[in-house]
């Protein structure tokens, strides 16, 4: 993109749009991404039903602000639900029947990010590949003849805070059983890291009954181990029977247990799969995840009962298996081994508060402690690394490496619909793939035997 400097600052995918503020992001580019959003959605109405949310970044109002100006260039009806859980907002916009929806986060990425998670269609799921290109088109375009700014009174918005994390939370403990939850009075300490998720966690957690323990702790939004230590000690030292944890837009989960050691995120989806397929074993479920998940999710399926289905990394592509699986009437959950539950009950998209009330339920029904729950399960072990590599072309010469690397060795098959993934005959794979939401090359291996894991990582670091 030549000449387009905003844009080479950016990271643009079906994941949305993230960049550093200040660094290509800013209030201007919020502005024409709001008039190219709302173009986008007068396709589907004359007067399109767009809603906005927002995580708790700090420069997050202004990106509102920003794209306020531009979607009110356009006749719309705008709702602002304020601060919310991404999921939330995709809950919302669905029951209310809205043809569009901006959520400003950057969900997991550190806290100079910031960013757009762009919701469209009856489902209300986040943009695919081909409407992000058709949206990228119209901001061009905006860029080059941007509408003036409408004269006259302010546009009016109407405040859905309160009626959305009212549905949310609705959705949530209709489908879980609340009494069983409540009669086990379970002990949680709960860190949002300040996040979205901070109040709609607690209402969840006092509406299942449990005593509750809030760690308020600002932390980079990512809930992996390394940035979980206060949750950690404040697990230990209350003596709680659990702590769960979120990222900034709350889609994202991670547990702790009562020994206070977080037992990584991969372990929340599997926890969750477990669970469900356990309850719903006569169904025959279908469980789709991401081709970057733990393989631990292919065991269960296959011990346990149940149809597994994998697809590319990215919540729409679990989204329309889901979308597609429910007109099937079939039974079908799961989500990314990152910590991201669905269960198509609540909505299409990965929900944290989805996962606390599935693990409280595990925990109710097995009157057991987390960490029984995660040593009753073979033992995977899933080694994780990331290499900056701005450039896209340097980031496909290197993927070129690993495939040559691949070749040479033995294995069982090489996927190459989702980066490069090789499966070894002993079970043991890795994956090689670009970020969807950050400039890096992703490198994930997974084997039973821990040394076999780091030898297959330290294989591809050196290629």
């Amino acid at each position: 993109m030549p000449g387009d400097l905003d844009m080479e600052n950016l990271k643009i995918s079906y994941s949305g749009i993230r960049g550093i503020y200040r660094e290509g992001l800013d209030e201007e580019v919020a502005r024409h991404f709001g008039e190219a959003f709302a173009r986008f959605c007068l396709r589907l109405s004359s007067s399109p039903v767009l809603l906005l949310g927002k995580d708790t970044r700090p420069s997050g109002e202004a990106l509102k602000q920003g794209l306020i100006e531009g979607l009110t260039t356009c006749d719309c009806i705008l709702g602002d639900l304020g601060v919310v859980p991404s999921p939330t907002l995709a809950i919302y916009l669905a029951k209310a029947n809205g043809d569009g929806g901006i959520m400003v986060t950057a969900s997991h990425n550190p806290p100079e990010w910031n960013g757009f998670k762009f919701y469209s269609g009856a489902e209300s799921i986040i943009l695919d590949d081909v409407h992000t290109k058709e949206l990228i088109r119209i901001y061009r375009d905006v860029k080059k003849h941007p509408s003036p700014t409408a004269p006259g009174p302010s546009p009016t918005i109407v405040n859905l805070n309160e009626a959305a994390l009212r549905l949310h939370l609705h959705r949530v403990l209709s489908s879980c059983n609340a009494g069983l939850i409540g009669s086990e009075k379970i002990k949680v300490a709960i860190d949002s890291g300040q996040g979205a998720g901070t109040l709609l966690s607690l209402q969840l957690l006092e509406a299942l009954g449990c005593e509750i323990v809030p760690v308020e702790v600002k932390r980079n939004s990512e809930p992996i181990p390394a940035n979980l230590t206060a949750l950690c000690r404040e697990v230990h030292e209350h003596g709680c029977d659990v702590g769960f944890a979120q990222d900034l837009d709350a889609d994202r989960l991670a547990l702790v247990s009562e020994k206070g050691e977080a037992v990584g995120e991969e372990y929340t989806l599997t926890l969750a799969v477990r669970h469900l397929l356990e309850k719903f074993r006569s169904a025959r479920p279908v469980v789709v995840k991401n081709s970057s998940s733990t393989h631990l999710i292919d065991h269960l399926v296959k011990t346990q009962g149940g149809e597994l289905r994998e697809v590319k990394v990215g919540e729409v592509n679990l989204s329309r298996a889901f979308i597609e699986l429910m007109k099937e009437r079939r039974l079908a959950f799961g989500g990314e081994g990152n910590g991201g539950v669905i269960f198509p009950p609540v909505g299409y998209t990965r929900d944290s508060l989805s996962g606390i009330a599935l693990i409280l339920e595990a925990l109710a029904t097995r009157k057991c402690r987390l960490s029984e729950l995660v040593s009753e399960m073979p033992r995977f072990t899933m080694l994780k690394e990331k290499i900056v590599m701005p450039e896209r072309r340097k980031a496909e010469a290197f993927l070129k490496k690993c495939l040559n690397l691949f070749h040479g060795q033995e294995h069982q098959k090489v996927v190459r619909w989702d980066g490069i993934k090789v499966i070894y005959k002993d079970g043991s794979w890795c994956q090689v793939r670009q970020s969807n939401t950050e400039p890096v090359v992703r490198i994930i291996a997974e084997s039973q035997d821990p040394a076999r894991a780091k030898e297959i990582l330290e294989a591809v670091l050196n290629a």
